[in-house]
């Protein structure tokens, strides 16, 4: 799903290409959304947000098209993942790990700490996520949580009784 904007609430679905599978691990680290957010700064460099939007783009191509090798170069955040990278020891390494493991693309997720990656089948999702998880041991320590998980084609939603308003 694309929120393409929240009020009133424009949402694109997107197709998700079949295989298209899920890793976050979530690192036992903790990290202020207030402090994440403060190093985003108030300003963005035209050819950071050029480049940003092509991704996004390219991205949104990838997912129609089924093209998993786009979608991998379109994993690449050029505003939010520079600037708070340092809040997240050893992201290049955990990164490099699940590229190396087969990752179409890998990411901070949000403001952090949990990282994301982005796989072509469970199978290879199940291989990222053990290298990223002992990436993640060896450079920030602790046992991390980490998921595994098919991108559900209906996207996010409310049910009765979720509590979720």
């Amino acid at each position: 799903m694309l929120v393409r904007a929240p009020n009133p609430p424009d949402i694109v679905r997107l197709p998700v290409p079949t295989g298209l599978t899920a890793v976050v691990v979530h690192p036992a680290l903790e990290i202020e959304t207030a402090r994440a957010r403060a190093m985003l700064g108030d300003t963005v460099a035209l050819a950071d947000a050029i480049r940003q939007w092509a991704n996004l783009g390219a991205l949104v191509d990838g997912l129609h098209r089924g093209d998993f090798a786009l979608i991998g170069r379109a994993l690449e955040d050029t505003i939010a993942e520079p600037r708070r990278a340092a809040l997240v020891p050893g992201l290049a390494a955990i990164k490099r790990a699940a590229a190396d493991a087969g990752a179409l693309g890998c990411g901070l997720s949000g403001s952090g700490p949990s990282i994301f990656a982005l796989c072509s089948s469970p199978a290879v999702a199940g291989s990222v996520a053990a290298a990223m998880a002992a990436a993640v041991r060896s450079a920030i320590g602790g046992d991390p949580h980490t998921y595994v998980s098919a991108i559900a084609s209906r996207g996010a939603r409310a049910t009765v009784g979720s509590g979720v308003r």
